[in-house]
């Protein structure tokens, strides 16, 4: 008997075991710099973006005011997770400063960063472009969601009160910045895999919150608007509108993401009625 309802209990479970899905987060918020000026709300905008994944079902790693050597283990650790589960879903979101060089590679600043040259961001600050070659390389059935909130500008130019980027503070002059997303593209690599939101567009400062605000205006956004039962594109644009509106037409994020590739993909899983394939909930909005 016992061996009969044992049985009985798989074969009622084997479905929803079939068509579970694993879904990993990362959620990077750095906020109190060392050597360079603090910002005041990463580590609540990584929290509450923590929050929201968790809610869609996404087993979420959160670090906060990492080292260097803290963002190489972590960023390691999520991409180990994709390559030994190409199906599974994910999102990777980072909250703090950042900088785009002259080849308009963008990087992510540590909180023990002490810059005073760019071939010190070069060695001491995290390549998005590394982060986003590997993922590419990775032969996936899912997107990876990435959301970056930081500045994209030149570490030499000018920088607003209240932004999240980096000024070497240095006597030469501004560097042009480059179009170019990616280095991947150096490399023969499509960028075929990855979904990305920047909080702000190419060569531009991306605003943190104010003293006493729990979130930055594009964390308020993303926040507010990640959850929703529709696909990410239209979440992507909708967080754009949010952020554009939230900061007085100062700040508009861009949206660089093959959808053409992922059409219909979104966070919000598939209803038991839905036959759509994992991560693809058309059915919601149609």
């Amino acid at each position: 008997m016992f061996k009969r309802s044992y049985l009985l209990v798989i074969i009622l479970l084997l479905p929803s075991m079939l068509k579970a899905v694993d879904r990993y987060g990362l959620v990077i918020g750095n906020e109190n710099y060392k050597y360079i000026t603090r910002l005041w709300t990463p580590r609540q905008d990584t929290f509450d973006e923590a929050d929201v994944l968790r809610q869609l079902g996404f087993k979420v790693d959160v670090l906060t005011d990492a080292t260097y050597t803290q963002m190489v283990s972590a960023m390691n650790g999520f991409i180990s997770k994709l390559k030994d589960n190409p199906k599974a879903e994910a999102v990777f979101i980072y909250n703090g400063h950042a900088v785009s060089l002259k080849n308009g590679t963008n990087y992510l600043l540590p909180v023990d960063l002490n810059a005073n040259e760019e071939a010190d961001i070069e060695r001491y600050a995290y390549h998005l472009g590394e982060l986003e070659e590997k993922l590419n390389l990775i032969q996936r059935s899912t997107p990876v969601v990435m959301i970056i909130d930081g500045c994209r500008g030149s570490p030499y130019q000018g920088l607003k009160e209240g932004s999240r980027g980096y000024n070497l503070q240095a006597s030469t002059k501004g560097i042009e910045l480059t179009l170019s997303y990616s280095e991947v593209a150096k490399h023969g690599i499509v960028n075929r895999n990855i979904l990305a939101l920047f909080s702000t567009s190419r060569g531009m400062t991306a605003l943190d919150g104010a003293y006493g605000d729990r979130n930055s205006p594009f964390a308020s956004a993303v926040i507010k608007t990640l959850g929703a039962r529709a696909s990410l594109e239209l979440i992507y644009k909708e967080i754009s509108r949010e952020t554009y509106k939230f900061t007085a037409e100062q700040q508009l994020p861009s949206i660089e993401a093959p959808f053409a590739l992922w059409e219909g993909y979104s966070l919000v899983r598939c209803t038991d009625d839905c036959e759509c394939p994992p991560g693809f909930c058309q059915c919601l909005f149609e």
